[in-house]
């Protein structure tokens, strides 16, 4: 009996000390502890989500490849904060109506600023003001009248700010109203070149600054963090007028300034035909991020030569803003569209899908990018069959569910930190 007694308690503690063994594990990377005096960022979806409802996902292709080299100097700017650093990381992710949603980078945004800090908002568009999508924990408000202009629309792009929007007023004052859930004591507003000066309320202001690299920038310092703030601007010749991009939110913390500019639409061409890209220096990136292709997939046919060049010219605008930084180009998911036959209209996995893929890709090796191939790691050909299954893709066949668009930026926030744990670890 006492022998029996001694295997049964060695048993129990055997299991205790697996058990205790495996917590440490799966705990271990999100405890922030150091390894060689090199600070881990958590693991990512394996511990985040319940990625076990969704077999299809292959986590083993769930990587940053290319020229893994260039995001050296983002990795150690990222281990410079981590221990302790005051620098801000910027990052520009550049889409369609994928990311002007919102719920997909700020997802990444949320939880890369969980690792390193929140330095802000970042880019935040009058997306309510133009009656679409977006706005998620930020709002901005005006009473005056406002035409939009973006860069989808052919006769409009020549006035589509850098942002892909602007707005325009005839209204010789106007007033906007800005609201986020998190406070900030910098407004950054991104104007036409004969736009007046917004001015904030004489108990806010500390400085308003115009920005000496572009003249379509003005830098508003508040004397304090605010999660509302009213600005107002007058027009008081025939010389100006109000024309507006957007605005930038920072906080004045180290960390991560995530700027999200996805325009509902949006293919590769749209953004080569915006005059004012260049502009987009002025938010010296980091890292710059390109979620394109959906759109592309439908414009057919579409001669293949035609597609690589628009891809192609868009990698060498960026180039030329942000020179020497590392550019990501992600693959589009599968997705539905809608056929026809016998005059009976039918909805089936879009065959193009594959093809924009393959390209984005031979564009990735040919200029040196680095590709996150978010169409394998779904399963690649058919995986819009078990995403429906699950409800991770709305009716239309195209968007995804909130939950869909949260999971897919918590697996882009993975594929940065398996590289920079595989980074720092080769230091």
């Amino acid at each position: 009996m006492k022998i029996r007694c001694l295997y049964l308690s060695i048993f129990i503690l055997a299991f205790a000390l697996c058990l205790l063994s495996f917590v440490s594990f799966e705990d271990e990377p999100c405890d922030g502890i150091e390894v060689d005096n090199y600070p881990y960022m958590c693991k990512g979806i394996d511990s985040l989500s319940p990625i076990g409802d969704y077999n299809s996902i292959d986590m083993g292709l769930n990587t940053i490849g290319g020229d893994t080299t260039s995001l050296s100097k983002l990795y150690d700017k990222l281990l410079r904060i981590k221990k302790g650093s005051d620098e801000v990381v910027s990052i520009l992710h550049i889409g369609d109506s994928h990311i002007q949603g919102g719920y997909f980078t700020n997802k990444t945004r949320d939880l890369l600023a969980s690792e390193f800090g929140f330095a802000g908002n970042g880019l935040i568009m009058p997306y309510r003001i133009i009656k679409t999508n977006g706005e998620l924990d930020y709002s901005i408000k005006s009473v005056n009248d406002w035409t939009k202009y973006d860069i989808t629309r052919y006769a409009q792009r020549a006035k589509a700010g850098f942002t892909g929007y602007t707005i325009e007023s005839s209204n010789k004052a106007v007033e906007f109203v800005i609201n986020s859930d998190s406070s900030y004591n910098l407004v950054r507003v991104l104007h036409g070149e004969k736009s007046p000066l917004l001015m904030v309320e004489p108990s806010l202001a500390d400085l308003t600054i115009p920005n000496i690299a572009t003249t379509e920038s003005t830098d508003i310092l508040l004397n304090r963090g605010v999660n509302s703030v009213v600005l107002r601007g007058r027009v008081w010749n025939e010389y100006n007028n109000h024309s507006y991009y957007g605005f930038i939110l920072e906080n004045g913390k180290p960390g991560v300034l995530y700027h999200t500019l996805g325009v509902n639409g949006a293919c590769f061409k749209h953004y080569n035909d915006s005059t004012k890209f260049k502009s987009l220096s002025i938010l010296d990136p980091d890292l710059i991020v390109v979620s394109l292709g959906t759109n592309d997939s439908f414009y057919t046919p579409i001669k293949d030569s035609e597609l690589k060049s628009d891809i192609q010219e868009v990698v060498s605008n960026l180039k030329k803003i942000a020179p020497q930084r590392p550019i990501i180009l992600t693959t589009p998911v599968e997705n539905f569209r809608n056929y026809s036959s016998s005059g009976r209209a039918r909805k089936e996995p879009n065959i193009h899908i594959d093809n924009v893929s393959n390209i984005i890709e031979s564009v990735v090796v040919a200029d040196s990018l680095l590709l996150w191939d978010f169409r394998s790691v779904m399963g690649g050909k058919g995986s819009s069959n078990w995403l429906t299954q699950k409800g991770v893709i709305r009716r239309d066949g195209i968007h995804f569910t909130v939950e869909g668009y949260e999971i897919q930026g918590e697996l882009l926030y993975d594929a940065i930190a398996r590289g920079y744990n595989s980074y720092i670890q080769g230091l």
